[in-house]
C-alpha cells in the first residue's frame, strides 16, 4: 500500500529503527618508573582493577569505581620484570573487558656503592686511601700519575653480568690527560672491555662520572680498574671514589 508515494507498513504505524550496537570497553595501560596507569575506552564503567604480577603471582592491586582511569604505584625494590594486568566491570562484577598483558614493569633496584674507600684502599693497588677529596662519605682513593699511564685495579670484583660500573673521578683544575678508560677483565677468557673516553671531555677542577658496562655473558671477573693517560710530561694525582654498580 503506497500513501503519497511512500511505502506504508500494513497495519499502519512506522518501521522502528534497529537498537544501537551494544557499547564495547577497551583496556591499556602506561608504566612510568613503578607507576601503572590503566585507561578504559567506552563508557565509563562501574570499576577498574590494575594487578602486577611477578614469577609467584599477584603481588599488588589496586581498584578504583565509576571512572577510567586507575592507577597503582608498585613499591617492591626487588629488580625484575613484572606483568601488568587490568580489566573493567559492570555493577553486578562482570567483567566488561581485561588484558593479561596490558604492559610490562621493570624494576632496576638501587645501585650498589661498591668501593666507597673509607675503610680504606679496599684492595684496590696503584692507589692508596685520601681524606683530601671525597665523592661521598669523607675518603676518597687518591691516584698519583706518575708516568704517562697509571692503572688503579681491584682483583675479583663480585659484579655480575649486564651491569654498569660508574665511578666518579675528580680532575684537578691544572691536569693533563689524554685519555681515561673505565674498564673489566673477564675471568677465564680475559676478555676487555674498556670505555674509552678523550680527557678533552673531562670536568676539570669537578667530578666527573664514568662508565663501563660488564658484557651480558660475563660469569665473573678478574679485574676492575680505570686507564689513565696523561698528555705529555703532566703529573699530578686524581681521586676515586663511589664506584657503584
Amino acid at each position: 500500500m503506497r500513501a503519497g508515494g511512500l511505502a506504508v507498513p500494513r497495519g499502519g504505524g512506522t518501521t522502528p529503527p534497529p537498537p544501537p550496537p551494544p557499547p564495547v570497553w577497551g583496556v591499556s595501560a602506561a608504566v612510568s618508573g613503578t607507576t601503572v596507569t590503566a585507561n578504559v575506552t567506552g563508557p565509563v564503567p562501574a570499576s577498574m582493577r590494575v594487578e602486577v604480577h611477578g614469577t609467584t603471582g599477584l603481588l599488588s592491586q589496586e581498584t578504583c569505581t565509576a571512572v577510567a582511569t586507575c592507577a597503582l604505584t608498585f613499591s617492591s625494590t626487588t629488580p625484575g620484570t613484572y606483568t601488568v594486568k587490568a580489566g573493567a566491570f559492570d555493577a553486578a562484577g562482570a567483567t566488561l573487558t581485561w588484558s593479561d598483558a596490558a604492559a610490562t614493569l621493570t624494576v632496576t633496584g638501587a645501585a650498589v656503592i661498591r668501593y666507597d674507600f673509607e675503610s680504606g684502599a679496599q684492595g684496590w693497588l696503584n692507589a692508596s686511601s685520601s681524606s683530601t677529596r671525597a665523592y661521598s662519605g669523607t675518603k676518597s682513593l687518591a691516584v698519583n700519575v706518575t708516568s704517562s699511564t697509571v692503572s688503579p685495579q681491584v682483583a675479583s670484583p663480585p659484579i655480575g653480568g649486564g651491569k654498569k660500573v660508574t665511578f666518579r673521578l675528580w680532575v684537578p683544575s691544572d691536569a693533563q690527560l689524554a685519555s681515561v678508560q673505565p674498564y673489566v677483565m673477564e675471568t677465564g677468557t680475559w676478555k676487555w672491555t674498556g670505555a674509552w673516553a678523550s680527557g678533552s671531555t673531562l670536568t676539570r677542577g669537578a667530578w666527573n662520572t664514568l662508565g663501563v658496562t660488564v658484557p651480558a655473558t660475563s660469569v665473573s671477573l678478574v679485574q676492575l680498574g680505570i686507564e689513565l693517560t696523561a698528555q705529555g710530561t703532566w703529573r699530578g694525582t686524581v681521586y676515586l671514589d663511589a664506584v657503584t654498580d
